[in-house]
């Protein structure tokens, strides 16, 4: 919702809200429908939930090698696959529908796919951000912050973290 001054939305708000717009396009921009969902809940199954059945198939490997006997040596590597919906229980899937447990494709494209996606979210995001930052440096005035957000005064808490040797940086190329 958008806060209020005389019954017309507020500068500050307009420019919240024309973020908050912004940055929902480019998570759709970045990646296929669902992808940033899909991330997060298969985070949130890796971190917070028992390990979940592990589908794959092994694929021959080529050329055929043959062993000492002349008989062609088995060799394959195991493709494993991610699961189609890491918000459920392997249970709740194998109730609804167990044919379709899994991505059908290589983890590992799945997840290069996820770095390319997030990486385009990063880099829009920090673009839409600067813009926010640059514009309210222009008008300190048109976006408040809360009063209550800092009801106890700045923070005095800190790590005293000291660095003696700086790393070099565009910023500080000493």
């Amino acid at each position: 919702m958008l806060a209020r001054v005389d019954g017309m939305a507020s500068t500050g708000a307009k420019a919240q809200a024309d973020f908050a717009a912004r940055l929902e396009t480019a998570i759709d921009a970045a990646g296929p429908l669902g992808w940033l969902d899909w991330t997060l809940d298969l985070r949130n199954m890796l971190v917070h939930r028992g390990r979940r059945i592990e589908l794959g198939q092994y694929l021959p490997i080529t050329p055929v090698l043959l062993g000492p006997d002349g008989k062609a040596a088995p060799r394959a590597r195991r493709v494993s696959h991610l699961p189609r919906d890491p918000g459920r229980s392997d249970i709740e899937v194998f109730v609804d529908t167990p044919w379709n447990m899994v991505l059908h494709e290589e983890e590992t494209r799945t997840l290069r796919g996820l770095m390319n996606s997030t990486s385009l979210l990063l880099e829009a995001g920090a673009r839409h951000l600067l813009d926010l930052w640059r514009w309210r440096r222009t008008h300190p005035g048109d976006l408040r912050q809360p009063a209550d957000q800092w009801n106890n005064g700045p923070s005095k808490q800190s790590t005293a973290l000291t660095v003696t040797h700086p790393a070099r940086c565009p910023s500080n190329p000493a």
